[in-house]
């Protein structure tokens, strides 16, 4: 899953038949939900790591970075704990 903003889908396309991709924000907790509905594993490598972008857009680099995180955690709790 990945919305995409600092990249490029197109770049996946080598490898899309191998992969189930997602075009979707994790910052959308229903969609982070039914994302991780039925995962055996969840590995969250998103956020933006640009200091100059973070300067320049705080508002949605704090939705990558934190709301994003903080819905993920809050459905694995939801999805795996129950």
């Amino acid at each position: 899953m990945d919305n995409a903003s600092t990249g490029k889908v197109e770049r996946l396309r080598d490898i899309s038949g191998s992969i189930e991709f997602l075009h979707a924000d994790l910052a959308d907790s229903q969609l982070a939900e039914d994302a991780v509905r039925g995962m055996e594993y969840v590995i969250h490598q998103a956020a933006v790591p640009s200091v100059l972008r973070s300067i320049q857009d705080p508002v949605e680099t704090n939705r990558a970075n934190v709301t994003a995180t903080l819905n993920l955690l809050e459905v694995e709790s939801k999805v795996f704990v129950g």
